[in-house]
């Protein structure tokens, strides 16, 4: 009996033990029936593929008639260092973003914040004042000294900084509101001399004046007269926030009128 001869590319020829012995560590399976087909199955990702041919994976062109699987060490690729300062740069850039993204609505609720404060403070500050105003017994513009309130004479401009509001007949009953130009702030004081600060950062000099109906300014005291204030007010910068400006300007006149 004839021994078998050697195929090329095939260790069949050899014993049995030297043919175990050189097998690599991932030698693939028989080929299932579908590959007989015409379809292939990946020997290293178990994957279905067409074969332009029908030709058996396991009946590869190796070194020694098996397939070249490939090692898991062949197969782990790292990052190149282009890649690495790629992908650096790029997040680089959405991080600034989201930064300047959040320090700009950061510096928006700022600036709509302060807007509101002074506008609610603008709004319970002249509806207080307005009420008083309404149902007082007598309106006086002047200005506030440190011996206490003094009024204008007839034929003087009635133009200062204070107002004394007395809501009934007894002189000792009395508010006064008054700008206080040394430290810049708008304070009311009642009959017993407490002292409540309104408002600060007021930058005008005269706060109160009485008019007509047309917005002259009077000399002399009428009964008709109508009250305005104004106040100019500087917000100094701060972190994130640029300085601003703000002015209020109200008018308000007596319901009724003393004969």
């Amino acid at each position: 009996m004839k021994p078998p001869s050697a195929i090329s590319g095939c260790d069949c020829a050899r014993p049995r033990q030297e043919r175990i012995l050189a097998l690599p560590r991932f030698f693939p399976s028989p080929p299932p029936r579908e590959e007989r087909a015409g379809v292939r199955r990946h020997p290293c990702f178990d994957l279905k593929s067409p074969l332009p041919n029908p030709l058996p994976v396991w009946a590869g062109r190796g070194s020694r008639g098996h397939c070249q699987a490939a090692s898991p060490r062949q197969t782990t690729r790292g990052f190149t260092l282009p890649e690495v300062l790629i992908t650096m740069t790029l997040f680089l850039f959405v991080l600034g973003g989201v930064i300047f993204a959040h320090l700009f609505g950061l510096r928006l609720f700022q600036m709509t914040n302060t807007k509101l404060r002074v506008t609610q403070w603008a709004r319970l500050t002249t509806e207080s004042l307005a009420d008083q105003i309404h149902g007082s017994y007598s309106v006086q513009v002047g200005n506030k000294t440190t011996g206490g309130f003094v009024g204008f004479l007839p034929g003087e401009v009635n133009e200062g900084t204070s107002l004394l509001i007395q809501p009934t007949e007894n002189p000792t009953n009395y508010v006064v509101y008054f700008l206080n130009v040394a430290d810049q702030t708008f304070q009311r004081m009642d009959q017993s001399g407490n002292v409540a600060i309104l408002a600060d950062s007021i930058t005008n000099q005269l706060a109160f004046s009485a008019q007509n109906f047309s917005g002259n300014l009077l000399t002399n005291r009428q009964n008709n007269q109508v009250i305005h204030l104004t106040l100019e007010f500087y917000h100094p910068p701060t972190f994130m926030e640029r300085a601003d400006y703000f002015k209020l300007e109200t008018s308000i006149k007596q319901r009724v009128v003393p004969q």
